[in-house]
Protein backbone atom coordinates (compact mmCIF):
# COMPACT_ATOMS: atom_id res chain seq x y z
CA UNK A 1 0.00 0.00 0.00
CA UNK A 2 3.19 2.25 0.62
CA UNK A 3 4.26 2.01 -2.97
CA UNK A 4 1.14 2.67 -4.07
CA UNK A 5 0.35 5.89 -2.38
CA UNK A 6 3.98 7.05 -3.11
CA UNK A 7 3.46 6.20 -7.03
CA UNK A 8 -0.21 8.62 -6.46
CA UNK A 9 1.60 11.52 -5.12
CA UNK A 10 4.18 12.04 -7.77
CA UNK A 11 3.30 15.46 -10.17
CA UNK A 12 2.73 14.47 -13.90
CA UNK A 13 6.72 15.63 -14.44
CA UNK A 14 7.96 13.11 -11.94
CA UNK A 15 5.50 10.70 -12.87
CA UNK A 16 6.02 10.61 -16.73
CA UNK A 17 9.65 9.83 -15.93
CA UNK A 18 8.99 6.89 -13.79
CA UNK A 19 6.84 5.51 -16.15
CA UNK A 20 9.32 6.20 -19.81
CA UNK A 21 12.58 6.35 -18.37
CA UNK A 22 13.82 3.35 -20.01
CA UNK A 23 12.15 3.71 -23.53
CA UNK A 24 13.63 4.93 -26.52
CA UNK A 25 12.86 6.84 -28.80
CA UNK A 26 11.58 3.60 -31.60
CA UNK A 27 8.97 2.57 -28.69
CA UNK A 28 8.00 6.49 -28.44
CA UNK A 29 7.60 6.22 -31.93
CA UNK A 30 5.16 3.13 -31.63
CA UNK A 31 3.75 4.72 -28.76
CA UNK A 32 2.53 8.30 -30.32
CA UNK A 33 2.63 7.82 -34.19
CA UNK A 34 2.67 4.60 -35.44
CA UNK A 35 -0.14 4.36 -38.86
CA UNK A 36 -2.19 1.67 -39.66
CA UNK A 37 -0.50 0.14 -42.09
CA UNK A 38 3.02 0.01 -40.09
CA UNK A 39 0.41 -1.98 -37.56
CA UNK A 40 -0.71 -4.29 -40.13
CA UNK A 41 2.32 -5.14 -41.60
CA UNK A 42 4.67 -5.48 -38.48
CA UNK A 43 1.31 -8.11 -36.91
CA UNK A 44 1.09 -9.83 -40.24
CA UNK A 45 -1.75 -8.48 -41.00
CA UNK A 46 -3.15 -9.66 -37.66
CA UNK A 47 -4.05 -6.04 -36.25
CA UNK A 48 -4.93 -2.33 -37.94
CA UNK A 49 -4.93 0.69 -35.71
CA UNK A 50 -7.98 1.05 -33.32
CA UNK A 51 -10.73 3.54 -33.88
CA UNK A 52 -14.31 4.27 -33.23
CA UNK A 53 -17.77 3.25 -35.17
CA UNK A 54 -17.43 6.39 -36.95
CA UNK A 55 -13.87 4.76 -38.80
CA UNK A 56 -10.06 3.62 -37.83
CA UNK A 57 -7.93 6.34 -36.32
CA UNK A 58 -5.17 7.50 -38.85
CA UNK A 59 -2.76 6.32 -36.17
CA UNK A 60 -1.81 3.43 -33.82
CA UNK A 61 -0.39 5.53 -31.38
CA UNK A 62 -1.66 8.19 -28.31
CA UNK A 63 -1.97 10.93 -30.90
CA UNK A 64 -5.19 9.56 -32.48
CA UNK A 65 -6.48 9.79 -29.05
CA UNK A 66 -4.61 13.43 -28.05
CA UNK A 67 -6.21 14.45 -31.61
CA UNK A 68 -10.00 14.01 -30.95
CA UNK A 69 -9.37 15.31 -27.39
Amino acid sequence: MRKLNNFLSLSSLQLAHSLFKDTILDEFNHLLFRCDKEEKDISGDKRGAYGLESGVFEYAGLQSIMHHV
